[in-house]
């Protein structure tokens, strides 16, 4: 619900581990890294403001909770293949 700002110290602590300990053991339950985990649920929720709204990429990478806009286009980009402008072009037919 808070992947915009969540950190991976945060959720150790309220799950009452050590961080390190935290670390492995999300990785061995999901099969990545938390940090991994959760820059796929923020592509995720940034594919459907691209497609849901005219909002600049800048904002949907803020929204996100992307540090900056250019790290947030090369993320999309490894995750994607693609860029966010191209993506919402293509999806849309524009």
């Amino acid at each position: 619900e808070h992947y915009q700002s969540v950190t991976e110290k945060e959720v150790a602590d309220l799950c009452g581990l050590s961080y390190h300990y935290f670390s492995h053991l999300f990785r061995r339950a999901v099969g990545k890294s938390f940090s991994d985990y959760l820059t796929a649920i923020r592509i995720s929720e940034a594919e459907k403001m691209l497609l849901s709204s005219e909002k600049s990429i800048t904002d949907i990478a803020a929204e996100t909770g992307f540090s900056t806009t250019s790290y947030f286009i090369s993320r999309f980009r490894a995750e994607k293949g693609i860029t966010p402008a191209k993506y919402r072009k293509r999806a849309l037919g524009k």
